[in-house]
Parts: C-alpha cells; structure tokens; sequence
C-alpha cells in the first residue's frame, strides 16, 4: 500500500474482525456453548482481522490508525499514510 499511496492517503475497511486474540476465543466458546455450530464452522473457515494486530502493523508502517466497532463482529478503521 505504501508503494502507491501517496502522503495523505487513506486505506478503509470494514469487515468481520476481533479486538484481540483473546476475544476471538471467547466469542468462539460462547457460539459453542449455546449450541452455534452453524457459526462456529462459518467463523473457522474463514480468517478474521484482529483490530490491535492492525493497528500495530499500520502505525509500524508509517499510518495514522483510527477505527471503532460497529456491531458485536464489524469494525471499520481507517489508515492515512504518514511517514512524516
């Protein structure tokens, strides 16, 4: 991304993410508990985001991070390079 982005441009995405590891372990043992194997098969096929690991890896590279959640799974951030 920073190879086409110029300063000042923006990345935005909103997708099914976690806070963290270990809130992906907890959602994964609620769905379990109350019988959600239907979602629990869905959310193990597939890869979730974790918004720290996210974030860390854009300010690493130069971003300014922002982002809030937006249901029990959706989070939308925003990364606007900076490598002032």
């Amino acid at each position: 991304m920073k190879r086409v982005l110029r300063t000042g441009g923006s990345v935005v995405v909103a997708d099914l993410m976690f806070a963290h590891a270990n809130e992906e372990y907890k959602a994964k043992q609620r769905l379990q508990e109350s019988g959600r194997k239907d979602i629990l098969d869905a959310i193990e096929d597939e890869y979730f985001g974790l918004f720290d690991v996210l974030r860390l890896q854009f300010t690493q590279a130069g971003f300014r991070f922002s982002g809030m959640q937006l249901t029990s799974l959706v989070w939308i951030f925003k990364a606007v390079f900076d490598p002032g």
